[in-house]
């Protein structure tokens, strides 16, 4: 009898045993569990904090930004000098008098045309917008000094356009007759090359364009047929009209009128078309470029009887 109790005795140790282990082991791998879990909650939150960072740092990305701004206006004070030319950075806080047309106000007026294309175009520090072209700097040597009657100011626009960085670049200096500023790509290779790497964040390279470059007086011919193409000296300038008034760009100066005349030049008389502004200025524009411009000043206080006057070589100069 004493047999039989002792080995149910152990039996009953050996079963609690068993219990205890299993315990053990479940209660192991309960923590076990509760650990990956955490950690992949903790994992989930950090993925999810830094793609909010990323995203936050790609929604303060833009196109065009001050860094960008302070190269262009680098780029613009070492090569205008090199063209002979002094330029000035203009705002809508701060606006350039082009030829009494008011830049870059003047974009909102819907008189705007690209290669003699009508174009929507505005004002976008950052260069983002729905319009053909955004601009988002502008640049002329308007305010710089100039001989009497010439009149071969530039003004740029640099505009994004389908994402691509372009500059623009006019020289009209009259109202075209169908109401229009027009613009062109620049043909100078050292502001749109220039322009793009600095719009796609790469350094601006050193200008090499020689001084006397005259690769953008050509733009401005575009905006008429060729047969009002002439030249000021070595400017080539399209004419809006031979024979009439323009009023000025943007409505604002003095209206110019314009003739056919002649005068002797390089000891042979010549077809040429004069103007008249203001003051006595008188330009002259000939079919062929010439060594120098033969514009002048009449002093005489009759000047106003000489507009229109077809034979140049009279005049008192």
């Amino acid at each position: 009898m004493k047999r039989i109790v002792w080995g149910l005795m152990v039996l009953m140790g050996v079963v609690l045993a068993g219990c205890s282990q299993t315990q053990k082991k479940t209660t192991s791998s309960t923590r076990s569990t509760t650990s990956v879990s955490k950690k992949v909650s903790e994992s989930s939150k950090n993925s999810s904090t830094e793609g909010r960072t990323n995203n936050s740092s790609q929604s303060k990305q833009t196109l065009w930004n001050a860094n960008k701004s302070a190269q262009l206006a680098a780029f613009m004070s070492d090569w205008g000098p090199k063209m002979n030319q002094e330029y000035k950075s203009y705002t809508p806080e701060s606006n350039v008098n082009y030829y009494g047309a008011q830049y870059p106000d003047e974009l909102s007026k819907n008189n705007t045309a690209v290669d003699d294309s009508p174009v929507s175009i505005e004002w976008s520090g950052n260069g983002e917008g729905n319009k053909d072209y955004e601009v988002v700097a502008v640049y002329s040597d308007a305010e710089q000094g100039r001989t009497p009657g010439v009149m071969d100011s530039h003004l740029y626009l640099f505009t994004i356009h389908n994402g691509q960085a372009v500059a623009l670049v006019t020289m009209q200096n009259q109202g075209a007759e169908d109401g229009k500023i027009h613009f062109s790509p620049t043909k100078n290779t050292d502001v749109s090359s220039n322009f793009t790497k600095i719009f796609n964040n790469q350094a601006a390279s050193e200008t090499n364009q020689p001084s006397d470059s005259t690769s953008d007086a050509n733009s401005n011919s575009s905006s008429s047929n060729q047969s009002n193409v002439y030249y000021q000296g070595s400017s080539e300038i399209t004419l809006p009209t031979t024979d009439g008034t323009v009023q000025p760009a943007g409505g604002m100066g003095d209206a110019t009128q314009y003739w056919p005349a002649t005068m002797t030049i390089d000891g042979t008389k010549q077809a040429v078309v004069a103007a008249y502004t203001r003051m006595g200025e008188f330009v002259v524009y000939t079919k062929q470029p010439t060594d120098k411009d033969y514009s002048f000043n009449y002093s005489g206080d009759d000047y106003q009887d000489k507009i229109g006057q077809t034979d140049l070589d009279s005049f008192d100069k």
